[in-house]
C-alpha cells in the first residue's frame, strides 16, 4: 500500500515551460494540447495569492501574483528593485509602479494604460507569464476552457515524492504555445520530523485573525481572542462584514458561556461543551469540562506534525511550515492541516516563533479537497493585559439577562479625595488600572465581575463609578465551580474599609506617584437590579440626576432584552460560523522558463 495522502494544499509546484511564439503543437507529447482536465489534478480556486522565483540563463527574481475574477496584482523584484503591476478587467486599466532614484530620493512612477483587444495581458515580459495563465486562467482571469493536465508520473525530487503533470496550451492574446511540466508535492503521514512545533506557548495570549468567506461577495470575518488559563476565561471577538460585531465568553470558573449581539444588545447565557475548541472533557468525569491548554486551544497536540521546510510566508517574513493529517472523526476521509510559525523579519531572527497562519481542509480517501479554510494571524501576544479583555460586554449580558433571570448587578460610586488638585487625570488609565487591581485584590474578586471604571472631576474630588456583578444563579458543567462573595457582602465590605478610610489607589502624574484615598461616607449606589440589595441600598447615599448627571447617562443607556439565537461556534478560533469554509490554495512556485528558438 502506497504510504503517502495526497495534500490538497500545494507546498512546492516546479514549472518546466517551453514557450513558442506561435500555435505550434508539434512541441506537445502526442503533437495534441491538453484541452481535457486529469481527474488526478488539484483544482486551483478563483482567488489565490502565490509566491515562487523565475529562474532564466541571465540569473533569477522572485514574483508574486494576487488573484481574483476582475483583478490581479503582480510584484516583480528583481535585484532588490519591485515594479508593480496592477490589471483592472471591470474598468479595463493597466497600472505599472516603478521607482527611480532623483536627488537620491527614491521616487515613484505611476503610468496608466487602457486595456483594449490589442493590449496583452497574459504575460510580464516577453519570456515571462503570469502565473495565473500556468494554473489554467486566461488573459482576463476566466477559467481557460482550453487548458487541461495530463497525469504522467510520480517522482521524487530532493527527497520530496511529486506528482508529475503536463500541460500545452496556446495563449490567443500573445500568440504563444506553452507546454508546462508540473511537479506537485504530496504529504506522506509518516514521514519523519525534523523540527518540532513551538509547544512553549504562556497561559495567556491574544491574537487576531481573519477569515475570507468564499460567498457573500467574498467578504472578510475579522475576530480577535484572548486566552487566558490563570483567570480561566476564553473571549472571542467576531466582526462580520456588515459590522455585525459578537463577542462570547467562555467562564470556566462557572461553567457558562455568555454571547452578546453587540448591535442588537442581546445576549445568550449556556453551558460550555466539548463542542467549543477550548473545552475538553475531564479525564474520568466526561460529563465535566476543563479549559484546554495553550498548545491544545491552538490545535498543535491531536495530530502528529512533520516539519515541511520554509517558505516566505508575507512580504519579508520567513516561516517554518508543519504539516500533518488524521482520520476525520466520521470516517469519511481526513483532516489535514498546515502551520505557518514565523521565525524571521527583515533578515532578523526572532526570540520566539509567532503564528501566522493555519490552513486546515477535510480530504476524501482518494486526497480530494472536500473543504478548505485559512486562519490568518496577526499581533500575537504571549502576555495581554487580560483584565481589561472582558470590558463591559460581561456587565451588557447581566444587564440583558436581568433580575427575572437571576443576574443582578449594581452600579456603584465614590468619591476620591483630590483637595491638592493632583493632575492625574493626564494618566487616567493609569489610574483605573489601580483602581481595578486594587478593588479585586482587596475584595477579592474576579476581574470580571467589575467594569465600566469612569473617573470624572466634581469639585476637588474624583468620581468613580464601576459596575459590579453578582454571582450567576446557576454554574455549567465544571468539576469545581467557584464560591464567589454575593454582591450584597461585597458591598458591606466595601462600606466598612471606606468609612475607616482604610481604601486608597496610586495615581501618577509626569513622573511623580501619589496617593489618593476614598473620602468617608462617599460610597453610594448608583443602579441596582432585583431586590438583592434593596435592604443594604436604604444605608447608604443615593446619588440622583442633580448630583451625576453625565454618569447616569453614561450607565443607564444600555437596557437590554433577553435572546435564544444561533450558537457561536468557537471552532478554529471562534471563526467556524456557521459552517462557513474556505477554498484556498497556497503555493511556492518555481518556475524555469526558456525560449525555444
Amino acid at each position: 500500500m502506497h504510504y503517502c495522502y495526497y495534500s490538497i494544499l500545494i507546498l512546492t509546484i516546479v514549472f518546466h515551460c517551453t514557450i513558442v511564439k506561435a500555435q505550434q503543437f508539434s512541441i506537445c507529447a502526442g503533437g495534441q494540447p491538453t484541452s481535457v482536465q486529469d481527474p488526478r489534478w488539484y483544482s486551483v480556486p478563483s482567488r489565490f495569492e502565490i509566491i515562487g522565483e523565475i529562474t532564466m540563463a541571465d540569473g533569477a527574481f522572485e514574483v508574486s501574483q494576487t488573484f481574483s475574477a476582475n483583478r490581479d496584482a503582480i510584484y516583480l523584484t528583481i535585484r532588490g528593485q519591485t515594479i508593480q503591476h496592477y490589471y483592472y478587467y471591470d474598468t479595463n486599466e493597466y497600472f505599472t509602479i516603478s521607482h527611480f532614484v532623483l536627488d537620491d530620493i527614491l521616487t515613484p512612477i505611476c503610468a496608466r494604460t487602457a486595456i483594449t483587444d490589442q493590449f496583452a495581458t497574459s504575460n510580464i515580459s516577453q519570456t515571462v507569464v503570469k502565473p495565473s495563465i500556468l494554473l489554467g486562467y486566461d488573459s482576463r482571469n476566466n477559467e481557460n476552457q482550453q487548458w487541461g493536465t495530463r497525469f504522467q508520473k510520480e517522482t521524487t525530487i530532493r527527497g520530496i515524492p511529486v506528482d508529475v503533470f503536463q500541460a500545452c496550451f496556446y495563449v490567443p492574446d500573445i500568440q504563444t504555445t506553452i507546454e508546462a511540466t508540473y511537479y506537485i508535492s504530496i504529504f506522506c503521514r509518516n514521514r519523519t520530523n525534523t523540527l518540532g512545533l513551538p509547544k512553549n506557548l504562556p497561559d495567556r495570549l491574544s491574537i487576531n485573525t481573519e477569515l475570507l468567506i468564499p460567498f457573500n461577495n467574498y467578504s472578510i470575518v475579522s475576530g480577535h481572542e484572548t486566552y487566558d488559563k490563570h483567570f480561566q476565561f476564553v473571549k472571542y471577538d467576531v466582526y462580520l462584514s456588515n459590522q455585525q460585531h459578537q463577542t462570547e465568553i467562555h467562564d470556566y470558573n462557572t461553567g457558562l458561556t455568555y454571547r452578546y449581539e453587540h448591535q442588537t444588545k442581546r445576549c445568550t447565557v449556556g453551558n460550555i461543551t466539548t463542542s467549543s475548541n477550548d473545552a475538553v472533557a475531564v479525564d474520568d468525569h466526561p460529563n465535566f469540562v476543563r479549559m484546554r491548554d495553550g498548545p491544545d486551544f491552538l490545535l498543535l497536540n491531536d495530530i502528529d506534525f512533520h516539519y515541511a521546510g520554509i517558505r516566505q510566508c508575507r512580504d519579508h517574513v520567513q516561516c517554518h511550515v508543519w504539516i500533518g493529517e488524521k482520520p476525520h472523526p466520521d470516517n469519511k476521509g481526513f483532516e489535514h492541516r498546515e502551520w505557518y510559525w514565523a521565525f524571521e523579519v527583515n533578515n532578523i531572527q526572532l526570540s520566539e516563533f509567532v503564528p501566522l497562519k493555519m490552513i486546515i481542509s477535510e480530504l476524501n480517501f482518494e486526497g480530494k479537497k472536500l473543504s478548505s479554510v485559512e486562519v490568518s494571524m496577526f499581533n500575537f501576544n504571549r502576555n495581554p493585559n487580560t483584565i481589561y479583555e472582558i470590558d463591559r460586554t460581561l456587565a451588557d449580558c447581566y444587564r440583558a439577562m436581568g433580575p427575572s433571570n437571576g443576574y443582578n448587578y449594581v452600579v456603584i460610586l465614590f468619591k476620591l479625595n483630590n483637595d491638592k488638585q493632583y493632575p492625574v487625570q493626564q494618566n487616567i488609565r493609569y489610574l483605573q488600572l489601580q483602581i481595578w487591581q486594587t478593588m479585586t485584590s482587596v475584595l477579592n474578586l474576579r476581574p470580571i465581575r467589575l467594569s465600566n471604571i469612569l473617573i470624572d472631576p466634581i469639585n476637588k474630588d474624583l468620581l468613580v463609578s464601576m459596575t459590579l456583578l453578582d454571582v450567576p444563579p446557576t454554574f455549567g458543567p465544571v468539576e469545581n465551580p467557584i464560591n464567589e462573595l454575593k454582591v450584597n457582602i461585597i458591598l458591606e465590605q466595601m462600606h466598612r474599609l471606606i468609612n475607616n478610610n482604610e481604601l486608597a489607589f496610586r495615581a501618577k502624574y509626569d513622573t511623580k506617584e501619589v496617593l489618593l484615598r476614598v473620602r468617608p461616607q462617599s460610597l453610594g449606589v448608583l443602579l441596582s437590579s432585583g431586590e438583592t440589595y434593596k435592604n443594604f441600598v436604604e444605608q447608604i447615599p443615593q446619588h440622583r440626576n442633580q448630583t451625576v448627571p453625565e454618569i447616569i447617562i453614561r450607565t443607564r443607556d444600555i437596557f437590554i432584552t433577553k435572546h435564544s439565537g444561533p450558537k457561536i461556534t468557537a471552532f478554529i478560533f471562534g471563526f467556524m460560523l456557521l459552517g462557513l469554509v474556505l477554498t484556498v490554495a497556497v503555493g511556492t512556485i518555481v518556475l524555469h522558463i526558456k525560449k525555444r528558438k
